[in-house]
């Protein structure tokens, strides 16, 4: 397997190229070093959903079982050894997911700063993360959510973001703004009423299969929680679940890293329920390992090519 897989011509991303050539830099032509940084990225990504688990009200228990749900994500384990945006595109999602938690338990609305500076970077990566962003920003405002967390800080926030992206949309602009050249093309190929069962059973695949339980526990979680912030998260997953369904539905890793934030939701929610029996955590945790087993075999090079 390539450790680096170059996106196609007209495409504008950053961050990536720019920490291989850092990588060049510092370890010349090495797989080992091009591999590093994304590596990085999924174990700030197992971290950061662990963290998330906090963030809901889980316990240690419920923290630890967030990250191992977040490690064997399928599209982790892919990513996490590529050079291309993936990894950091998860991490970015992931992210800004644990902000948003943050904001909605403790309601400290400085935390839309850093909000917003990593929806900015992680547009730098891809630029998903900042139609995640602005589709998140349009439902809080929109929502019971606005009464409680839209603030100046929230545009502070947004203000970071744009000003953030402002150097990729100049480029875009003296470029015949390839982005949506390159999106149309995506479509075309990815998109269409033929790929969205293709991309309702891939949801399937962004956590190992018996995790799915867990992530569907998380969106109940997040909508009865009481907390119209975190609400926001479940009715933004919803929005962009139909839009990328209907637009680039073959493309099915485009939610991976909302998956990190609905699992930690979930091994809050199923906390009690899972260790009230122990032989429920017990297949769980089998099953997990069975999956991701079988996982790691298909997207890690371990085997002869």
């Amino acid at each position: 397997m390539r450790a680096w897989q170059p996106r196609p011509r007209g495409w504008r991303d950053r961050g990536a190229p720019l920490l291989a050539r850092l990588s060049l830099s510092l370890f010349g032509v090495s797989e080992a070093g091009l591999r590093l940084w994304p590596a990085l990225a999924a174990a700030g990504t197992v971290v950061v959903g662990g963290l998330t688990a906090r963030e809901f009200g889980g316990a240690r228990r419920a923290q630890l079982l967030a990250a191992i749900a977040t490690g064997t994500m399928p599209v982790l384990l892919s990513s996490g050894h590529v050079a291309n945006t993936t990894s950091y595109e998860v991490l970015a999602w992931a992210a800004i997911a644990f902000t948003v938690t943050r904001i909605g338990r403790t309601g400290d609305t400085r935390w839309w700063l850093a909000g917003g500076a990593l929806v900015g970077i992680g547009a730098e990566f891809n630029h998903l993360a900042a139609i995640f962003g602005a589709v998140l920003l349009a439902v809080a405002l929109l929502g019971p959510a606005r009464r409680t967390v839209a603030d100046r800080r929230l545009l502070a926030g947004a203000a970071i973001a744009v000003l953030l992206v402002l150097p990729d949309l100049w480029w875009q602009a003296r470029h015949g703004w390839a982005m949506f050249e390159m999106t149309r093309a995506l479509n075309a190929e990815h998109g269409g009423p033929g790929n969205i069962v293709t991309w309702i059973v891939g949801q399937l695949s962004m956590s190992c299969l018996v995790m799915t339980l867990l992530w569907v526990a998380g969106l109940r979680f997040l909508w009865r929680s009481g907390r119209p912030l975190w609400r926001c998260l479940a009715i933004t997953y919803a929005v962009l679940f139909v839009l990328f369904a209907v637009t680039t539905g073959a493309q099915v890793y485009y939610l991976g890293g909302l998956y990190v934030c609905l699992l930690a939701a979930g091994a809050v929610g199923l906390d009690d329920w899972l260790y009230s029996r122990p032989e429920r955590l017990r297949a769980l945790l089998a099953g997990t390992a069975v999956s991701a087993t079988l996982s790691a075999v298909i997207v890690l090079p371990v085997l002869p090519s």
